[in-house]
């Protein structure tokens, strides 16, 4: 059940990132709003049981691997201080997945920094949205096709 909400929470994203043209300020602000009521049911879920380090419970499973991807997309692209004090127990999850040694070492890589974190589609997360022209915000790859 869980991962079937990460993922809707992923299509949500993809659906407004791929397309040929910028994101309004409308649409930014829908998506906010959407993702603020993704962020309540997640910090809910989490402080459902005082002993769940992760979200499917003790241990680190690819349920948190997806979640901590799609959730920093937003982060990364949209908002960076989402996971603010409305959301205490979502933000220390975040803060707990990327300070993992191993993830915290990959993460920092310039391997990892330089890569595409969506597809040459999306008007965001590839090469830091380089794919837009600068003056009509029209996305250039899909002028290519």
């Amino acid at each position: 059940m869980l991962e079937q909400q990460l993922l809707d929470i992923r299509d949500r994203f993809f659906r407004l990132v791929h397309r040929k043209r910028r994101l309004s300020t409308e649409e930014i602000d829908k998506l906010k709003t959407d993702y603020a009521r993704y962020f309540e049911q997640l910090e809910r879920w989490l402080e459902s049981s005082s002993d769940r380090l992760w979200l499917t419970g003790p241990r680190l499973s690819y349920v948190d691997f997806l979640a901590a991807e799609y959730l920093s997309w937003f982060r990364d692209f949209v908002q960076a201080d989402c996971f603010d004090d409305r959301f205490p127990r979502l933000k220390a999850y975040m803060e707990r997945y990327f300070n993992l040694p191993h993830l915290k070492k990959y993460h920092n890589a310039p391997q990892y920094k330089d890569a595409h974190r969506l597809s040459p589609y999306a008007i965001l997360g590839y090469r830091g949205g380089a794919n837009l022209d600068s003056e009509t915000g029209e996305n250039l790859f899909w002028n290519k096709r």
